[in-house]
């Protein structure tokens, strides 16, 4: 089932950092899947400390969220509040191309409470780069307070997918997003491809 559909090229542009700009709520979920395509500017620069969320899942009582993020120009996935652990991020993915499209693909899954259940998994143009088993991502009951004192209920789960786009130099573009509960899997070949090259100017065509 997919929940969240896009095939709209969107043109990152200025905004206050770690500032959401498009967001899609559906039916609560405890594990989730995520593909986009995407591309950055040659020189992209994003937030002052190199590191940026890019796709965000966001749970009804507001942690754990589990994200996507770009550091020191590479690939990376995050858990913010989690029960157990905090925020961590986890390294290991490949660098964000400049001159190509990549196809980005994220499966996040909510622990079940009392058990280390949870994971997450990064594949980047089809392989897979981040793995994360046995995590502990929300509490052991309704009212679990993890170590950095936010509330991460044994209730909590995902409601809610963000695109985030950044103050900087340069523009990301994203393409062919979808979330669901089962694997999407790769767009279709040149998904995202053309969409990347200068237009033609048209003939015919005068300034006014």
């Amino acid at each position: 089932t997919t929940f969240v559909s896009s095939a709209t090229v969107i043109p990152g542009t200025s905004c206050a950092i770690d500032n959401p700009s498009l967001y899609k709520s559906y039916a609560p979920q405890d594990h989730i899947f995520t593909r986009f395509v995407v591309s950055k500017s040659p020189g992209f620069l994003i937030s002052s400390n190199n590191t940026t969320k890019m796709f965000r899942f966001r749970s009804n009582g507001g942690y754990p969220t589990l994200s996507v993020w770009m550091h020191n120009q590479k690939y990376i996935i995050a858990v913010e509040g989690g029960w157990s652990m905090g925020t961590v991020n986890y390294q290991g993915g490949p660098a964000v191309s400049s001159t190509a499209w990549d196809q980005v693909e994220a499966e996040f899954k909510l622990n079940t409470p009392n058990v280390s259940d949870g994971l997450m998994r990064l594949w980047v143009n089809g392989t897979l780069y981040i793995e994360q088993l046995n995590l502990q991502l929300r509490g052991p009951t309704p009212t679990s307070v993890n170590g950095q004192g936010a509330l991460v209920p044994s209730t909590t789960r995902f409601d809610n997918a963000q695109i985030f786009v950044q103050c900087g130099v340069g523009n990301m573009f994203w393409d062919r997003v979808a979330v669901g509960d089962t694997r999407i899997g790769l767009a279709p070949a040149g998904g995202g491809t053309a969409d990347i090259l200068t237009p033609a100017v048209p003939r015919n065509f005068r300034k006014q």
